[in-house]
C-alpha cells in the first residue's frame, strides 16, 4: 500500500487542458509521475522498519559509548594507579636521599667535630710541651744567673783584695817614698 494515492487520469486530463498537451504526452508523463511518486515514497512499514533499524543502531552506539566510558574510567584508573605508584617511588627515592644526605652530613659533622677535638688536643700538647720548655730555660737561666752573681761576688772580692794589696803596696810605696826621699 502506498503512502500516497495517486489519480493519473485526472493528472492526465488536467496536462491536456491547462498544459495543451497531446493525449499520448499527457498519459506517458502521469505514468512516469505516478511510478516516481509510488515508488520512491515510503510505506509505513517502510517507516517502522526505518524506525526499528535506527533504534536498534542508537542502542548500538549507546552501548558503545556505554563501552567507551568504561574503557576510558579503566585507562584512567589504570594512570591514577600507575602515577600514585611511580609518585609513591619518587617519594621513597626522595625521603632516601633525604636520609642518605642526613646520615653524610652527620659522618662530615662527627669528622669535624673529631678533626677539632684532635687539634686541641695537639694544642693543648705544644702549650705543655712549650711550657715545659720554657720552664727549662728559665731555670738554666736561673741556675746561670747564679753562677755568673757567684762568679761576679768571687771577682768582686778578688778585685776588693787585690785593690786592698794595690793599696797597701803604695800606701808602703809612699811611706818608702817619703822616707827615702831628702826633705826639703
Amino acid at each position: 500500500m502506498t503512502a500516497v494515492a495517486f489519480d493519473t487520469l485526472k493528472f492526465a486530463r488536467a496536462l491536456r487542458e491547462r498544459a495543451h498537451l497531446s493525449a499520448e504526452q499527457a498519459e506517458g508523463l502521469s505514468e512516469v509521475f505516478a511510478e516516481a511518486v509510488q515508488g520512491g515514497l515510503p510505506t509505513r512499514a517502510d517507516l517502522q522498519s526505518l524506525e526499528g533499524s535506527a533504534h536498534a543502531e542508537f542502542a548500538a552506539i549507546r552501548s558503545e559509548m556505554a563501552a567507551f566510558r568504561v574503557e576510558t574510567r579503566n585507562e584512567f584508573a589504570a594512570v591514577r594507579s600507575e602515577l600514585k605508584a611511580e609518585f609513591a617511588a619518587i617519594r621513597s627515592e626522595v625521603a632516601a636521599f633525604k636520609a642518605e644526605t642526613r646520615n653524610e652530613f652527620a659522618a662530615v659533622r662527627t669528622e669535624i667535630a673529631a678533626f677539632k677535638l684532635e687539634t686541641r688536643n695537639e694544642f693543648a700538647a705544644v702549650r705543655s710541651e712549650m711550657k715545659t720548655e720554657f720552664a727549662a730555660v728559665r731555670s738554666e737561666m736561673k741556675t746561670e744567673f747564679a753562677a755568673v752573681r757567684a762568679d761576679m761576688k768571687l771577682l768582686e772580692q778578688r778585685m776588693t783584695i787585690k785593690l786592698g794589696a794595690m793599696l797597701v803596696a803604695l800606701v808602703g810605696i809612699l811611706l818608702a817614698a817619703i822616707r827615702y826621699m831628702p826633705a826639703r
